[in-house]
């Protein structure tokens, strides 16, 4: 008898499955440790800033003065998108002033 040498009937079909089970074994361990360092949580998805909440970290850092502070807030208030997006008559002929 070869003692530790001899597998019994385990043929060929062990060199496959033994590397299946260690990758297996091995990914389980990597997936466990990733787990507990994250603590099991999902990374949260990024929050993407409104223009009027840069406008006002912008002016809160100093980037900005209090002048285009006001205008980008004017700009961007519901009432200025409307006229924008109605076309209004003050909103042409104040483009249009602009223009000339």
């Amino acid at each position: 008898m070869m003692w530790g040498w001899y597998a019994g009937n385990a043929g060929w079909w062990m060199w496959i499955v033994g590397p299946l089970m260690m990758l297996l074994f091995w990914g389980a361990i990597i997936w466990l440790f990733v787990t507990l360092v994250r603590g099991g949580r999902r990374p949260e998805p990024p929050r993407y800033e409104s223009a009027t909440e840069i406008a006002r970290r912008r002016f809160a850092a100093g980037e900005i003065t209090e002048a285009e502070f006001d205008r980008l807030i004017a700009r961007l208030s519901p009432a200025s998108t409307d006229e924008r997006a109605h076309g209004s008559q003050e909103g042409a002929s104040r483009a249009r002033r602009a223009q000339a």
